[in-house]
């Protein structure tokens, strides 16, 4: 296939893209608000250039294009394309910028092909680093709290927090050419904000207590709006509220134990335990890891298991390796997935080979993998084969176990149904899962502006050239349930105790 890079933008090409649908993208405000702001224009990475990478990466590197892009369809795919180069061209603004590319991207009907701000992928130090150079006030909590308890202050000046509780600044005068007040964050998540970093600024305007506002969102870009100073309320005319006289958090000793955000067990009744699992995402997987072994002792004496997998948008099958092993009767049969072998997708075998929370034997893998892809760069590498799995130690508890599944089991939540699904004591419960697991092993890419972040799968099941691939249909339950049963989790354990 041939890709034209030329952007072909002529008034009979522009006439027909409907009006409202090119207005959507091209129209950019410029918003002046006391404060110098200027449109995105002027930034040097253009969306006509974010486009072309995304549009090339995909290209390249998307193990499942040569499946979405075929010769039936191949002039109509460079067609839609074509349109999109062409917002992309007229666009100045991130906002509109990014909409294009989401919206180009749904050709592929692929939920693992996707576009975020780059941070929505980092972890928490990589977030930390890139906002690192946010202006701070070079001031501690104490002394600016001495400064604010001494006579003689504005108005406007004192400790604020934000109406949802995430934020406590303190807003002091802080006068230069471009504002007059600053509020510096005191308290906030630690990861996109710091203590001290500048949150917000005020210029007083001339009628009475309103004040031109410049604010940082979470990730912090900027927005300009106005605020209304009241006797114990900021009101921003956009952006919320902030409230007067939040002191700093006082910390207390917390005697409750740390529950985890994604995994909970608990004992339902004598014969009945519930596994919650939320995510597979490998970050996490220790502490699912810990659940395991903590209960390990509950699970080899309770006769009925409900694991509850609904809304789990995947991650890594390395997450459940600990929990498949209570359900396997018989062997397991698993279908392989070919590695799409180019630069940036042995990249993704780099990156893995020295990320120290995985196994050693997984990062040894890792760097075979790599060389492997590396050695046959546009090819698919791996066997077209079905792997058996037998496990030595057979279980004897739990002796009947419903996996619980909706619509939001992706990905490898998916993986772990298809292993489910071949246990004799094992009943799939719910709905049809999401349909994404044909193309997977996800790798991301930075755009090189750093702003935005790519992900798109690297690897294609051999289930899809046997016809039984799940994208856009997913798995099926054998117990059907819909908004009729009110309490799943109930109705399941109602089911192992009837079974």
């Amino acid at each position: 296939m041939v890709y034209n890079r030329e952007i072909k933008i002529h008034v009979l090409f522009i006439k027909s893209i409907p009006f409202m649908h090119l207005l959507q993208y091209v129209c950019c405000t410029c918003i002046t608000l006391l404060f110098s702001n200027h449109c995105s224009s002027q930034n040097p990475c253009t969306c006509s250039e974010q486009f072309q990478f995304f549009e090339e990466k995909i290209t390249i590197n998307y193990s499942g294009f040569r499946d979405k892009v075929t010769a039936n369809n191949e002039a109509a795919y460079q067609e839609f394309t074509e349109q999109y180069r062409a917002l992309a061209a007229l666009s100045t603004s991130d906002t509109a910028c990014y909409r294009i590319m989401n919206d180009w991207k749904k050709w592929f009907k692929d939920g693992h092909v996707q576009l975020q701000p780059a941070f929505g992928w980092m972890k928490p130090d990589e977030i930390k680093k890139l906002f690192a150079q946010t202006e701070r006030i070079d001031k501690s909590e104490n002394q600016l709290k001495q400064y604010l308890g001494e006579p003689g202050r504005d108005a406007v000046e004192g400790i604020w927090r934000n109406g949802e509780g995430r934020y406590v600044a303190a807003l002091t005068k802080q006068a230069n050419e471009h504002r007059t007040y600053v509020a510096s964050i005191l308290q906030a998540d630690g990861i996109f904000w710091s203590p001290g970093q500048v949150k917000f600024e005020l210029s007083p305007l001339e009628t009475g207590n309103l004040f031109a506002v410049r604010y940082y969102m979470q990730d912090h870009s900027q927005q300009t709006d106005t605020a209304l100073l009241m006797q114990d309320s900021l009101a921003f005319n956009r952006l919320g509220t902030w409230y007067r006289g939040a002191p700093a958090a006082t910390k207390t000793a917390n005697t409750t134990p740390k529950r985890s955000r994604y995994y909970q067990f608990e004992q339902l009744d004598k014969s009945t335990a519930l596994l919650v699992i939320k995510t597979m995402n490998p970050d996490y997987r220790k502490e699912l890891d810990r659940l395991m072994k903590k209960h390990k002792k509950d699970l080899k004496k309770t006769p009925n298991l409900i694991i509850d997998l609904r809304d789990n948008g995947g991650g890594s099958d390395i997450t459940f390796r600990k929990v498949t092993p209570y359900l396997y009767t018989n062997v397991v049969k698993t279908h392989n997935a070919q590695i799409w072998a180019t630069k940036d997708n042995a990249d993704k075998y780099t990156k893995w080979q020295h990320d120290k929370s995985s196994p050693w034997y997984v990062r040894i893998y890792a760097g075979m993998l790599k060389r492997k892809v590396r050695r046959h760069e546009g090819e698919f590498v791996g066997k077209k084969k079905i792997y058996k799995t037998r496990q030595l130690i057979k279980r004897t508890f739990p002796k009947k176990v419903v996996v619980l599944m909706n619509d939001n089991c992706a990905s490898s939540c998916e993986n772990f149904i298809k292993i489910a699904r071949q246990s004799k004591k094992v009943t799939l419960m719910g709905a049809n899962t999401a349909g994404i697991n044909d193309f997977g092993d996800l790798h991301m890419i930075i755009f090189p502006c750093g702003r935005l972040a790519m992900r798109y799968p690297t690897t294609r099941y051999i289930t899809v050239d046997l016809g039984k691939g799940i994208d856009g249909v997913g798995i099926p339950p054998e117990v059907r349930l819909g908004n009729e049963v009110k309490d799943w989790v109930e109705y399941a354990r109602q089911y192992l105790e009837q079974k």
